[in-house]
């Protein structure tokens, strides 16, 4: 698993949250089947410990171990190491749907309240301190956007004297080892990319 993730890792540039991700779910692998040889990772053994995995950690990290386990045995299989990927058969993570509830008028007039209490609250921290997180709450209501697209808007990305005041997504924040919060070129996706109209709570 770990000769599997270097080699990967240096096979192309990977997206730093990606590495982050397939990194985690490296560790569990290795805590859960570690103590396997290759010949003794059978289908009904690997399903046994994503299962064990989703039990203890969650089904999220369990679909991204099964995920890994695909791209690692078959990876063996390329080797000559096996003869065959069983890590195919291992069953798909199925998820608990959840309710979705939107927020109504007064959740959204509670959440600003208390940004604005929050940001009124002394500190005394002698470090740099900026308190815009009504600011970010008021972007992220007036356009949907995500963490961090919010987080990585530019002032180029921005056209406020625009009749209807737009933004451009043209990209995100993530956090690569070794060098702390980046901005990257692309967000999400490469659909991802677009402008929206600002109403007045954001652009304000």
């Amino acid at each position: 698993a770990a000769d599997w993730l270097e080699r990967w890792e240096a096979s192309a540039e990977r997206p730093p949250s990606t590495v982050a991700t397939y990194t985690a779910a490296v560790k569990w692998i290795r805590t859960e089947l570690g103590m396997l040889r290759l010949i003794e990772c059978t289908t009904g053994k690997l399903e046994k410990g994503v299962q064990r995995i989703a039990n203890q950690h969650g089904e999220t990290t369990a679909r991204q171990a099964r995920t890994v386990l695909r791209h690692i045995f078959a990876d063996a299989v390329r080797l000559d190491a096996l003869s065959t990927n069983p890590a195919l058969g291992v069953s798909a993570i199925k998820t608990q749907s959840t309710v979705v509830r939107a927020l109504s008028r007064d959740d959204v007039a509670a959440l600003r309240a208390a940004a604005r209490r929050w940001e009124a609250t002394p500190h005394k921290s002698y470090r740099p301190y900026r308190r815009d997180i009504l600011d970010s709450i008021d972007v992220m209501l007036g356009t949907g956007v995500r963490t961090g697209e919010l987080l990585g808007i530019r002032w180029q990305d921005l056209d406020l004297d625009a009749e209807v005041p737009t933004v451009s997504v043209m990209g995100t924040v993530t956090n690569k080892a070794g060098h702390g919060v980046v901005w990257k070129p692309a967000p999400k996706s490469e659909t991802s990319k677009r402008t929206l109209y600002l109403p007045a709570i954001a652009a304000n």
